[in-house]
């Protein structure tokens, strides 16, 4: 069952624009082709009545991003709009490494996906040694052929249990 998302605190709407976070996070997530930035820059602009929760969106996104700065580190191209990264990331008070999947959109910004996992640093030997057996079993066509019977490894274990490291 998931969690039940926590209320904002709806923030006056001076204080909003007296933040000084405000234009840079209304421009940044204009230039992103964000639609709640162009809404909040209207609301902020005095051009729409409504756009104020827009804002408030944009701005604590853009706060929480500059608070979990990020290296990306490898980038494998994976299709003609599409890559994995893997890049570092702090978390709270810890550092995790992500891989995950991002899109080219539209407009030409590169956007992350839902599909991505995430370690712990002292997992990336862990992940390391999967991608070599992954590298051996390539290399020894240890797959069959497409269309043709698979056949289960034994040492695979029951279907639906983590494999054993």
């Amino acid at each position: 069952m998931s969690k039940p998302r926590r209320r904002r605190r709806k923030r006056d709407p001076a204080e909003l624009l007296a933040d000084p976070a405000t234009a840079r996070a209304v421009l940044e997530a204009m230039r992103q082709g964000e639609p709640g930035g162009f809404s909040a820059f209207a609301w902020a602009a005095g051009w729409s009545r409504s756009g104020g929760g827009a804002l408030e969106g944009v701005v604590e996104r853009y706060k929480r991003a500059a608070a979990s700065p990020s290296v990306t580190v490898a980038a494998i191209q994976v299709g003609v709009r599409a890559e994995v990264r893997a890049s570092m990331v702090w978390r709270g008070e810890r550092p995790v490494a992500h891989l995950r999947t991002w899109y080219e959109g539209r407009n030409g910004a590169w956007c992350p996906t839902k599909r991505g996992v995430t370690f712990a640093p002292e997992q990336l030997e862990q992940l390391e040694a999967a991608v070599r057996a992954l590298r051996e079993a390539y290399a020894a066509r240890a797959l069959p052929a497409a269309g043709g019977p698979a056949e289960r490894d034994p040492q695979e274990g029951e279907p639906g249990t983590p494999p054993t490291a």
